[in-house]
């Protein structure tokens, strides 16, 4: 399906619109390193580099675009884009329904956007700018789609916006070879892939798997065991769960079992994996018995430690300190190291 240059230039100018909002977010979120990324002042000449491919030789004979009627031939500039846009799904609407205009927003949690390569770069690591450098990218890929779509007079009047964005583009390359990126990544793939392409709309078609993934709330554990993994353990992963999607159950296995430790979910998990894999059943529960004992002993030194600690610590006589809580109980579950090891 071929695109007009109208569809291509609205394209275009959300795009580059979007680009300078990452910026903006960039800049709240990162204000002591925003300016010293080259890469910005590239982004900042985008808006120029786009306008300055627009013509504007009749306004001094029929006035400004906000003087004037929009018409359908006329959809160049900022301002009767960004009012045409607005109101032609309006109209659609209405054409079709012969009704009032209602939207309906969809604000069901989805867990792989939480895991999302953006995300995942921005909570966790130190270099938060790494999100930033994902997110540009990934728009100057929708700016290409409309701007390099034919190569033909439209390409050609936007060339300096053109030589731009491969700038940019080129820019993001320097950044990307760093690990965090492919772990990023990684991670995400993951996640795709133990949710199942069902995941989340064809709810009556989700696996058990994915109901229990979703039931309990995994994603948020999912997230910080996966951070505990080598890069060579992700790919491992990674691989096993390409090459037979059949692995999922053993990767959520191994992956959540921080919340084995709430006898309600692992008693849940343990019922709904029996009835779903009869055949397999008793390998899967022993599986899940033995990541529960390696957690628990994990505790267990943990505690050991701790207390050692305590104990030696001088401030303690002052009672800054208290053995009447056990320390299990204070430790965040999330943070116990994974033993991916299901083979």
């Amino acid at each position: 399906m071929g695109l007009s240059d109208q569809e291509r230039r609205n394209g275009l100018f959300f795009s580059i619109n979007r680009m300078n909002k990452i910026l903006d977010n960039w800049q709240e979120q990162c204000p002591k390193d925003f300016k010293s990324h080259k890469i910005v002042k590239l982004v900042e000449q985008t808006w120029p580099a786009l306008l300055s491919g627009q013509c504007n030789s009749a306004h001094w004979l029929i006035g400004s675009d906000t003087s004037n009627s929009i018409h359908n031939d006329e959809k160049t500039s900022p301002w009767t884009i960004a009012i045409s846009t607005t109101l032609e799904p309006i109209a659609n609407k209405l054409k079709k329904d012969n009704c009032i205009l209602y939207m309906k927003k969809d604000t069901k949690f989805n867990a792989v956007d939480h895991l999302s390569i953006d995300n995942l770069l921005f909570e966790g690591y130190y270099n938060k700018s790494d999100k930033f450098y994902f997110q540009i990218y990934r728009e100057t890929e929708h700016a290409i789609y409309y701007l390099r779509r034919y190569k033909d007079e439209f390409l050609d009047s936007f060339e300096d916006l053109n030589n731009l964005i491969s700038r940019i583009q080129g820019k993001c390359f320097e950044a990307f070879p760093r690990s965090k990126f492919a772990e990023a990544y990684l991670m995400h793939e993951i996640a795709e892939i133990l949710y199942s392409p069902t995941y989340p709309y064809s709810e009556d078609k989700w696996d058990v798997v994915t109901q229990l993934l979703v039931k309990h709330t995994f994603c948020h554990c999912l997230t910080s065991q996966m951070r505990k993994l080598t890069i060579q353990e992700k790919a491992r992963i990674h691989i096993d769960l390409v090459k037979n999607p059949q692995n999922r159950v053993l990767a959520m296995i191994a992956l959540c079992y921080s919340m084995y430790k709430y006898n309600h979910i692992r008693q849940d998990v343990e019922a709904k994996l029996a009835k779903a894999y009869p055949k397999e059943s008793k390998f899967l529960l022993a599986e899940i018995k033995r990541y529960q004992n390696y957690y628990n002993d994990k505790i267990a030194a943990e505690n050991k430690r701790d207390e050692e600690e305590y104990k030696s610590d001088p401030l303690a006589c002052y009672g800054f300190a208290s053995y009447d809580l056990k320390k299990s109980e204070l430790i965040d579950p999330n943070e116990v190291e994974v033993d991916y090891d299901y083979e």
